[in-house]
């Protein structure tokens, strides 16, 4: 997952830091 922590990524919140 691409994002950061807490991210909303499209409607998938998720607490995994991928930058």
């Amino acid at each position: 997952v691409i994002g950061g922590s807490d991210t909303t990524i499209g409607q998938y919140p998720h607490q995994l830091s991928l930058r």
